[in-house]
């Protein structure tokens, strides 16, 4: 199952669980972490794992469920590892004890997640981050650089575009997404932005069959981004004027394009 968003990152994740893995794999797109393929299963998530180019794998601990045969997952990986799969693991567990946690990690296991996973798990800093650094370790060096560096500053906040790296006040900032980001970098490339330019610049399309999720999508985020700069700054750095979103920095006048 192919994602509907393009992303230089592809992950596969491995789950018998349907509604788990669509809600997991639903989040990773909306918040542009990755595209996620799915596998419901033993013998297409070892096709899938073989077949095609990843940066890493979410795996079920015991595919088949309770009655199942156990550490299937720990099969899978070392099946796709055995076929030529370099790269990262996670696991996905109710329960794992500790020789099966040191098994895991000789098979390629970098990290765990608990089961049973709900939404605020997945909104969870840790998830996203062990994520991220599961991507990162999956993700060939030459992929990872840039010929130029393209910055955006205004008022307090920097933004390096290529390196997805945010400063503000001159001290770096890491707690936006990468849906959150896009958003942020739009308005602050063109210094205002309607709505039809964010869902283009976000989601690459204008689908009217898409229109009203991708823009609900957009005033959440633009919703939390207000609220995570508010945290630091006492500042609601987003206005909506004349049917467009604009940057407001009042302790920078000059640069303002609010006013």
């Amino acid at each position: 199952m192919k994602s509907s968003l393009a992303h230089p990152h592809r992950i596969l994740i491995v789950e018998d669980d349907r509604t788990l893995a669509t809600a997991v794999k639903n989040f990773l797109e909306i918040e542009g972490i990755c595209s996620v393929e799915l596998a419901f299963d033993y013998q297409s998530g070892f096709e899938l794992g073989c077949k095609n180019r990843y940066n890493a794998a979410i795996v079920d601990l015991n595919l088949g469920g309770i009655d199942g045969p156990k550490l299937k997952g720990l099969e899978l990986i070392q099946a796709i590892q055995d076929e030529g799969g370099r790269y990262p693991f996670m696991v996905f567990s109710a329960y794992i004890d500790f020789d099966t946690r040191v098994r895991a990690h000789r098979m390629g296991a970098v990290c765990f997640m608990r089961k049973p996973i709900g939404a605020q798990s997945l909104c969870d800093d840790e998830f996203v981050a062990a994520i991220s650094a599961l991507i990162y370790m999956g993700t060939p060096e030459e992929d990872e650089k840039t010929l130029e560096s393209t910055v955006i500053q205004r008022g307090p906040v920097t933004i390096d575009v290529d390196k997805s790296v945010v400063h503000i006040s001159g001290r770096e900032f890491d707690k936006f997404t990468p849906m959150e980001l896009k958003v942020l970098v739009c308005i602050m490339q063109k210094r205002h932005a309607t709505m039809d330019e964010l869902i283009s610049h976000v989601y690459g399309n204008t689908d009217k069959k898409k229109y009203l999720d991708n823009r609900q999508n957009i005033q959440t985020f633009i919703s939390r981004i207000r609220r995570k700069v508010r945290s630091i700054t006492d500042v609601n750095p987003i206005v909506y004027k004349n049917l467009k979103y604009r940057i407001f920095w009042p302790i920078d006048d000059t640069d303002n394009p609010a006013l």
